[in-house]
């Protein structure tokens, strides 16, 4: 009789403590569960957004500008929010502003400069002054000092002007004959990724105070954050044109919030470029790569990035490609 006593004591203490313990292992896996589905997503969208990224990319060079990346920062932006809607199910205006409030900002990485997708007070016609989202110009990658300000690429191509002569010099670093006090072609490298890491992270500062501001406006109580790049793989690999999304603050339920940061590369400056070219027999144009065995660089019109996006501006495999 004392053992079903001390039995049912047990149960009796026991039994709250295993019900809550149960009761949190199951909030925790649902919050589990939420926080992937929405991380699988995002990710879908970048992966769309990166590759109109490197689709609609388009290489080219000139004596006067030196090495030039263009994008098409709408199709990017484009491609990018509509995977974003379509898999949060977010189809009418009010469901799409709902989900856009919780992205803080989408980087795009240019080659010589980044855009910045996020909240800023814009002024209407009328002078009415409100958030909203909105995509920058082009934001250069800048280093100076006391005499020289240098414009950066994510190679080692460079512009440099004088600030006391206004002198220009560009080129690769190594060809630089009047650099900057203190950087040589050994440490380059690693000043440059900093200058560019740091340009990125003043940007996002800015945004994401911006963003705070707008979210207490409308009575959201969860406080947006700058990510931060240091011992993070993107401040170490930031060598190619690519998408940092920056997504905070969509609720996983029990207090817990999104927390969603992450940065993909398009390859663009690794892979061989496209050639285009006008045929000077037939008038048509062409685009060829590495593989053709004739010269076109008289005749060279455009260098794309993909042979999609040679298509897409009306340019012809060539007849190697074909055979």
């Amino acid at each position: 009789m004392n053992l079903i006593k001390y039995a049912i004591l047990f149960t009796i203490i026991t039994l709250p403590f295993y019900m809550i313990h149960n009761f949190n292992t199951h909030r925790l896996d649902q919050r589990e569960r939420l926080k992937n589905q929405y991380e699988a997503i995002i990710n879908s969208a970048i992966e769309d957004g990166t590759y109109a990224l490197k689709t609609y990319s388009k290489r080219s060079f000139d004596e006067a500008r030196g090495k030039h990346i263009s994008i098409e920062t709408e199709e990017v932006m484009d491609a990018f929010l509509r995977t974003y809607h379509y898999g949060f199910k977010a189809f009418g205006d009010a469901a799409k502003d709902q989900y856009n409030q919780y992205i803080v900002a989408i980087v795009i990485i240019g080659y010589d400069g980044y855009y910045l997708y996020g909240t800023k007070q814009v002024r209407d016609v009328s002078g009415e002054v409100s958030p909203m989202p909105v995509l920058s110009e082009k934001k250069p990658y800048v280093y100076e000092d006391l005499d020289y300000a240098m414009k950066l690429t994510l190679d080692d191509f460079v512009e440099i002007v004088d600030t006391k002569t206004w002198e220009v010099e560009k080129g690769d670093f190594a060809s630089i004959v009047h650099k900057p006090s203190g950087i040589n072609e050994s440490n380059f490298e690693g000043i440059r990724k900093r200058a560019i890491v740091a340009s990125i992270e003043e940007g996002l500062r800015d945004t994401v105070i911006s963003h705070n501001q707008w979210a207490k406006q409308q009575g959201m109580l969860y406080e947006f954050i700058v990510p931060v790049a240091d011992n993070d793989p993107w401040s170490r690999t930031l060598d190619d044109i690519g998408l940092m999304v920056c997504i905070q603050g969509a609720p996983l339920g029990y207090g817990a919030f999104l927390d969603f940061f992450s940065f993909h590369q398009s390859n663009v400056l690794k892979i061989q470029p496209i050639n285009g070219y006008e045929d000077m027999v037939d008038g048509s144009f062409y685009y060829c790569d590495h593989r053709c065995i004739h010269e076109q660089t008289d005749n060279l019109i455009q260098v794309f990035a993909t042979k999609e996006a040679a298509a897409g501006e009306g340019f012809w495999p060539c007849h190697y490609l074909n055979k």
